[in-house]
């Protein structure tokens, strides 16, 4: 449309000249007949934006072009964004199905405060207004406007929430999320500030396993069993020998590297996988009988087999060095199925909350996405522990550490191995790693939103 207004100058031209430009017919307006340009334009539903900026010298950018009007097709969607220093941004998106003017007032910076863009290093108490207070200028009379505690280094950003959830596990106790950083060295870890990248991750893989849980009937499955073992002998041969959870480790990391695994390898890491899902099968459902037990585990095994071949050709992996996707194969079923059940072992439902979802879920008081911080964001945040603390408390939001209920171990979303992940003491700055089914009270998930 563009190119048709710039055929046409500010002179006058007839309707004819007009509906050959325009390609259509003027059937109400005589071919002879002069129109002027704003005629032209009305014809050719072209509409005019005009932004009134207060103050008056703030710049105004329309679809990232510097000016105050445009001129679009009716039905265009515009960007609006009206700025200026010691004022706070201000950023929309409108259609523009008529001439419309809009007057758009800047809010200014309070003493003491900041535009997230601007903040100098430090911790802040982020509010709903947009701005980042210090916390000598913060009333408390606005505590219902705080969002989090802000902190700002040369390394990241990020707003902690003012709530957590304690006696909560990593998740995926034996599954290795593809595309979550992954470390076992503990200075590597303490550099990893993706910490929505890896929720991201951590999501999508263990919703694949929550969904594949949710569909098993669980109580007939036990039930067939049950039943299906009155026929069956009482014992069972003796299971082989089961290696230690270091040994397990060791050949979980070669068999990551890339190095050929032996027959006796992976039949070990097969027996590990077996056992453990038993132990906790065991727990979890209170099945008595070995021999039921063996029957539920081949059923629930079978059915997610069922369920990923049903799926397998639009299912995909993803590829851990290149972050491409190639589709899974029949030697990948087998894997999937059991970090599937070993999931399903060792969450106490098929639903339970787990971190990375429960700072996913999440809504800061902003509208920002909670996500589960990693180890370097947390590192990032304790290095500045004082002043964290005293803003968390100044906005009555719950302490990262309270010494009566012990919530101090802070989960990352930094994954160590399949069947652990770190984690940093609030009260010391330990970090170190455990079980990513960890649930005990002091297991907690704090929520971590972009700074903003």
């Amino acid at each position: 449309m563009s190119e048709q207004l710039n055929t046409m100058n500010e002179q006058l031209i007839t309707a004819g000249e007009a509906a050959e430009v325009l390609n259509t017919t003027l059937e109400d307006i005589p071919s002879n007949k002069c129109i002027t340009r704003a005629e032209f334009e009305q014809l050719a539903g072209i509409v005019e934006l005009t932004v009134v900026p207060t103050p008056s010298d703030a710049t105004v950018k329309l679809n990232g072009n510097v000016a105050k009007s445009i001129k679009v097709q009716k039905g265009t969607k515009v960007t609006i964004e009206v700025s200026k220093e010691t004022y706070q941004t201000h950023t929309e998106t409108v259609t523009v199905n008529e001439n419309m003017t809009k007057n758009i007032t800047l809010s200014q910076v309070p003493d003491g405060a900041y535009r997230p863009t601007d903040a100098p290093n430090g911790v802040y108490i982020i509010s709903t207004d947009g701005f980042a207070y210090e916390r000598s200028v913060w009333k408390t009379s606005d505590n219902s406007k705080a969002v989090g505690v802000g902190v700002k280094t040369t390394k990241c950003s990020f707003v902690i929430a003012p709530v957590e959830q304690t006696s909560i596990q990593w998740g995926g106790y034996g599954t290795l999320i593809n595309g979550c950083t992954t470390t076992t060295n503990s200075d590597t870890a303490k550099t990893d500030y993706k910490g929505k990248q890896n929720t991201d991750a951590i999501i999508a893989q263990l919703g694949v396993y929550a969904a594949m849980a949710s569909s098993l009937e669980m109580n007939e499955i036990i039930s067939n069993a049950t039943a299906q073992s009155l026929s069956m002998p009482n014992t069972l041969p003796i299971n082989d020998e089961v290696i230690s959870d270091e040994q397990y480790q060791l050949l979980m990391n070669k068999q990551q590297s890339g190095e050929t695994l032996t027959e006796t390898e992976i039949q070990q890491i097969n027996i590990y996988r077996n056992n453990q899902i038993k132990v906790q099968f065991k727990e979890k459902y209170n099945i008595q009988s070995d021999v039921v037990l063996d029957l539920v585990i081949s059923e629930i095994r079978l059915q997610f087999k069922t369920m990923i071949n049903a799926q397998q050709e639009i299912m995909t992996l993803p590829e851990l060095e290149t972050s491409t996707t190639f589709p899974i194969n029949s030697n990948d079923v087998d894997n999937i199925s059991d970090e599937g059940i070993m999931l399903l072992a060792s969450s106490s439902s098929s639903s339970e909350q787990y971190a990375a979802n429960y700072c996913r879920n999440y809504t800061f008081k902003n509208g920002k996405q909670g996500y589960q911080p990693a180890l370097g964001e947390l590192y990032e945040a304790y290095q500045n522990k004082s002043e964290v603390d005293a803003c968390m408390s100044l906005i009555g939001g719950k302490p990262l550490y309270d010494g009566s209920i012990s919530n101090y171990r802070k989960w990352s979303s930094t994954q160590y191995d399949s069947t652990n992940a770190w984690y940093l003491d609030w009260d010391d700055g330990n970090i170190t790693y455990t079980t990513k089914n960890d649930s005990y009270d002091n297991d907690c998930a704090r929520p971590f939103a972009a700074f903003q």
